[in-house]
């Protein structure tokens, strides 16, 4: 299906009122009302106004139930009359266009798919409002055409989808324009949020797009206000702005969402238990991401028996078990710079970053997976680091490449593993 947003000349719109009424307008005329008030350029309020208008000619010949549809989705529209911002704006217009053209094909009954247009946005069908502009839905496109190497269609929803995106201090958040449950339009979903994080980023590596990146994080910066109220200590995703209910399904893509724009590597983590001379060894991921003095990361062992995901969030380390659908957090206060240090070895750090933290010295030449490298010994300077990391071995390749080939961390605490990370 074609959408189409086309200029026209300006036609009236406003409804008459009996002399003496003091009825509220009709939905038309405050849409009207609306676009003439909004920040919006001269070809953005014709092309508006040209939508209307059609839809105000469609609703006159259509059959009742598909009139009363279209009657409901300008209802909408209206109900935001206030606030047209761009992307709201172009939010509202765009799925009344799309609404128009559908109606006029197709009947109100039936089945009614996903549908797509131009554009790449997805539109979704509910009853009393028509297809809507579906956030999710959109978003986990995006995800499905990053995976499968659809680098042009990924970058058409992604250029969409960053047009509709409402900024919300240093985030972004993707808005649902019409009411659901107890929910006033405009509303916004924790999960939505995860999942754009992760769908962009996603989309940003796979074609190389530092907008989409940064798009990114704009995302992810989002979700402190999305947060549950319930225990400030451990917050937890919240399902939606208007239910603080917390939802497990929006903390797992918020802990698995912001995996890709990030470095990767594979990791082995050794565990000696002394008491019993036991030693286990767990192989996964570990990916990572920075941004200034920020860091994310999370360590992968899903593919063990005992499955398990880690995320390091600021000063929370949470533990994500996928078999028991359970999380736990552990708080590290004051031990933050540990855990600082430990994420920064190897990725990104300078070397004069590193310098002001460790103690450095060579330990000669080794080959490693066939690429000769230096061998580095990192001692911490802090006696805090110190009582938790007692030192660290890095092979930085001859070639001088930026990403150490195998940097090892030895951990001094009871039973505590040892950990090596190989890049990949």
């Amino acid at each position: 299906m074609r959408l189409v947003v086309a200029a026209s000349a300006t036609v009236a719109l406003l409804a008459v009122s009996p002399a003496g009424s003091a009825t509220r307008p009709a939905p038309p005329a405050l849409i009207a009302k609306g676009i003439a008030r909004a920040d919006l350029t001269p070809t953005e309020k014709a092309d508006y106004t040209a939508v209307l208008a059609r839809a105000r000619a469609e609703v006159q010949h259509l059959p009742a139930a598909r009139a009363d549809l279209l009657r409901t989705v300008v209802a909408d529209v209206a109900a935001l009359w206030r606030s047209y911002t761009r992307p709201r704006a172009l939010v509202l217009f765009s799925t009344l266009a799309f609404n128009e053209r559908w109606l006029a094909e197709h009947p109100a009954e039936g089945s009614h798919p996903d549908l797509t247009a131009d554009d790449g946005v997805v539109y979704r069908f509910f009853w009393s409002h028509g297809y809507v502009f579906h956030p999710l839905a959109n978003f986990a496109k995006l995800n499905e055409l990053a995976a499968r190497g659809d680098d042009e269609g990924a970058v058409r929803l992604a250029q969409a989808l960053l047009a509709r995106a409402i900024p919300r201090g240093d985030g972004l958040v993707w808005e649902y324009e019409f009411p659901f449950a107890s929910g006033r339009a405009p509303w916004t979903s924790g999960m939505v949020q995860a999942v754009a994080a992760q769908a962009l980023a996603r989309a940003g590596d796979v074609v190389s797009d530092q907008a989409l990146l940064d798009a990114a994080d704009a995302a992810y910066a989002a979700v402190p206000g999305l947060l549950s109220s319930g225990s400030p200590a451990r917050p937890w995703v919240a399902l939606y702005s208007f239910d603080r209910v917390p939802v497990l399904n929006a903390h797992a893509e918020l802990v698995r969402g912001y995996r890709l724009h990030i470095v990767s590597a594979d990791i082995q983590m050794v565990t000696y238990t002394a008491i019993i001379g036991d030693t286990t060894q767990e192989t996964g991921t570990f990916k990572m991401q920075r941004k200034g003095s920020v860091f994310r990361a999370i360590i992968d062992f899903s593919g063990q028996n005992d499955a398990r995901e880690i995320a390091f969030l600021g000063n929370i380390i949470r533990m994500y078990y996928p078999k028991l659908k359970m999380y736990q957090d552990y708080d590290v206060g004051k031990n933050g710079d540990v855990l600082n240090q430990f994420l920064l070895l190897g990725f990104g750090s300078s070397g004069k970053e590193l310098a002001q933290s460790y103690e450095i010295s060579a330990a000669g030449t080794e080959k490693v997976s066939g690429t000769d490298t230096t061998k580095l010994l990192l001692l911490p300077k802090s006696a805090g680091v110190k009582e938790h990391l007692s030192k660290i071995e890095m092979w930085i390749p001859v070639s001088l490449e930026p990403t150490p080939i195998a940097p090892k961390w030895k951990l001094t605490c009871w039973n505590c593993p040892e950990a090596s990370q190989p890049a990949v």
